[in-house]
């Protein structure tokens, strides 16, 4: 930039001290007519963009201001306890759902030890051992964690299941949110369910078993013109008792809390599947 250049822009700059006469006889004394339009343009832009800021500032609490109000609205309705607690292990917001399914509110809970209000036990009411403690886990790892199997000791101390996530906040471990809902009836339902299966699944092996004794004892050479039904009764009869044999298969298997795990060829099991 040229020494004139510079007196030009340092003109511009000081424009807020001193008024139009004063920039154009500068610009005029330095002789550079050729960049008065960008003398003129650099004095409006001077004088515009504070409201622009402003503008821009307003706009942009006022949209902060509604994802706010909107996240507020969200937490306060959804159906799902949440709680939010910082990296100390103090609780720093819990939600109405929260409220209710725990038994606390909310100027009791707040700013005290989450262990102390959200108490988690074992399926036989034993407390939860801190390895095994989803919430404990995500503070300590800073990962998600989630669990089905654990129950929530209420105020009242009352055994509810839930279903817990913890999402750590931040990358250096900055706390945890904590979502979980009341599962109680869904698991009471899912048993009710296995059970009835388990029970008709009995139900129809006792007579299945009848009608494939009786059709095995039915020579189909021994009536020709019965042979291609008997053959087709047999048949039938076979998948039906599979089928049966799967079902109660399938009911002891949601029944158990860990499957067995074992090693299996993947080509003998795929070539039984054709």
């Amino acid at each position: 930039m040229t020494v004139g250049a510079t007196a030009l822009v340092v003109s511009l700059l000081a424009y807020s001290y001193a008024g139009h006469a004063d920039v154009m006889q500068h610009v005029l004394t330095q002789g550079f007519f050729g960049l008065l339009p960008i003398a003129l343009g650099l004095i409006l832009w001077h004088r515009q963009p504070q409201k622009k800021t402003d503008k821009s500032y307003s706009d942009l609490a006022h949209k902060l201001s509604n994802i706010e109000g909107k996240s507020d609205i969200v937490i306060n309705t959804i159906d799902d306890g949440v709680m939010a607690i910082s990296r100390g292990g103090t609780i720093e917001l819990i939600n109405p759902s929260a409220q209710a399914l725990i038994g606390w509110n909310q100027g009791d809970a707040l700013g005290l030890s989450w262990q102390s209000v959200l108490k988690l036990a074992t399926s036989d009411g034993k407390d939860v051992s801190e390895a095994d403690n989803p919430i404990a886990q995500a503070l300590q790892n800073n990962k998600p964690t989630h669990s089905d199997v654990l129950s929530l000791r209420t105020s009242s101390d009352k055994l509810r299941l839930v279903s817990i996530a913890s999402s750590p906040v931040g990358q250096s471990g900055e706390g945890v949110i904590v979502i979980f809902r009341d599962i109680t009836k869904e698991k009471a339902e899912e048993r009710e369910q296995a059970e009835f299966i388990s029970t008709a699944s009995h139900e129809m092996r006792t007579p299945l078993t009848v009608v494939h004794g009786y059709l095995d004892m039915i020579e189909p050479e021994s009536l020709p013109e019965y042979e291609p039904i008997l053959h087709e009764l047999r048949a039938q009869s076979r998948r039906m008792t599979r089928i049966v044999e799967d079902l109660l298969t399938l009911s002891r298997l949601e029944a158990q809390d860990e499957l067995p795990q074992e090693r299996v060829g993947v080509r003998p099991m795929l070539e039984a599947l054709r």
